[in-house]
């Protein structure tokens, strides 16, 4: 079946097929402005292409948008979206999921509130491309670390405690052993691993961090 809707796909328009693995990096559901960014395209370019793949039944608008101002598509079937997200070489595919991340990190505070987790998601997916890849990571880490900790601080505040737990642990891993976390990220990090009853020293070491920073 995949190999089929891989078939479908190589068919399209080279700009609609382009578009179409554009999309899958974003996922199974998207909105036009964050395709639009990721594409380079104008939204006059965007619009008829969009109107194209849901003729030919690739995707479906959504009557509702969950992101103020753009309008929420999403792919008809899961399999159309791997099949797609499959064809991208994983340097391209890594890159992609960076300018995901920065479009949702640059909208204001009333477009972007719950997408910590989001935004995790592609920098660490990134993050693990270019790792596949051979690429140098470097440059990602500190940025898939504080976007973990965004999430996991805000898992916190809803109460979502192995989330919370879960995004916190990646976030320390990725600061190294040869440098010494913020002292937020060690709280939050402690208060985490202490409802999901994991012990540590990750609260002690926050209280010294914060009292050599200053902050008593």
């Amino acid at each position: 079946v995949q190999g089929i809707v891989t078939a479908r796909i190589d068919l399209l328009p080279p700009e609609e097929k382009q578009l179409v693995q554009h999309a899958s990096v974003l996922g199974k559901v998207f909105w036009s402005d964050a395709l639009a960014d990721v594409a380079g395209l104008e939204p006059w370019q965007l619009q008829d292409g969009l109107r194209s793949l849901e003729r030919k039944e690739f995707i479906r608008r959504e009557h509702r948008s969950a992101m103020a101002g753009a309008t929420q598509h999403a792919f008809q079937h899961a399999l159309v979206r791997d099949a797609a997200y499959g064809q991208i070489p994983r340097a391209v595919r890594a890159a992609r999921h960076v300018s995901a991340a920065e479009w949702i990190e640059s909208l204001p505070d009333d477009r972007s509130e719950d997408r910590a987790a989001t935004v995790a998601h592609h920098y660490t997916t990134a993050l693990e491309l270019f790792r596949a890849a051979g690429e140098d990571d470097s440059s990602l880490r500190a940025r898939a670390s504080r976007a973990l900790q965004d999430a996991g601080e805000r898992s916190l505040q809803l109460h979502s405690y192995g989330a919370a737990a879960n995004f916190l642990e990646q976030a320390l891993e990725l600061v190294g052993e040869d440098a010494e976390p913020s002292p937020a990220l060690l709280l939050a990090a402690g208060t985490a691993f202490g409802y999901v009853g994991r012990t540590g020293d990750e609260l002690a070491r926050a209280v010294e961090a914060f009292e050599r920073a200053g902050e008593h």
